[in-house]
């Protein structure tokens, strides 16, 4: 199952409703890895190769639209270290994801402050 861009701002603009809901996705992760390939760019050569075909090179969740590394996300204890978060809430999968990582449901315009 693929989520197209639309449904992905969809998704992120419903989750940022409720930004002070944290909420996990039961099996969250699982679903970004298996079908949003996320994961390091690094090692996965897929993942690589699709971000760099779609947008000339290779991006990170620190820099996504649904990563969320506002108050209320620290709060929540999702973020290691509060001035370079490297752990942020992803509000499209429902997890909390690396920022040093990335999936094919990357949108431009984050990180969420």
């Amino acid at each position: 199952m693929k989520i197209s861009r639309q449904q992905l701002r969809k998704i992120i603009a419903e989750a940022t409703k409720k930004a002070d809901s944290f909420k996990k996705v039961k099996g969250g992760k699982s679903k970004a890895i298996k079908n949003a390939k996320y994961g390091d760019p690094k090692k996965r050569k897929d993942l690589k190769e699709f971000l760099e075909d779609k947008f000339g090179k290779v991006k990170y969740c620190k820099t996504c639209a649904a990563y969320d590394i506002t108050d209320s996300a620290k709060k929540a204890g999702v973020t290691e270290d509060v001035k370079t978060p490297s752990f942020a809430f992803c509000h499209a999968f429902g997890f909390s994801c690396k920022g040093t990582n990335s999936c094919t449901g990357y949108t431009t315009g984050g990180p969420k402050r």
